[in-house]
């Protein structure tokens, strides 16, 4: 489990080998999703006023847990040995989840 400060690995999905990444950041505690936080858990968490894991990512975006599957960078990296590792563009992927719903 991670820590405030820990750095963490924003993973989006895996697939035909590969593992799609928003990037590495720091865990900066739980605090209610902003407006910028795409999907359905992210609406429901702001309308019930409920705490989520967020990530400040190196590049300076933030991405909340109800986004990403995420865990300590160390870990998550042993974890996908062997596999390419992918960053994709956060705003492009909520914009996705905005028009398709998911």
């Amino acid at each position: 489990m991670a820590a405030k400060g820990d750095r963490v690995l924003a993973v989006s999905h895996t697939k035909d080998g590969n593992v799609y990444v928003f990037g590495e950041g720091v865990y900066v505690g739980n605090e209610v999703p902003g407006p910028e936080a795409a999907g359905l858990i992210a609406e429901m968490c702001r309308g019930a006023e409920r705490a989520n894991p967020k990530i400040k990512l190196d590049c300076g975006d933030v991405v909340w847990g109800c986004e990403c599957w995420w865990g300590e960078l160390e870990a998550a990296v042993k974890r996908f040995e062997g596999m390419e590792i992918v960053t994709i563009d956060l705003e492009k992927s909520r914009e996705r989840s905005r028009t398709t719903g998911g």
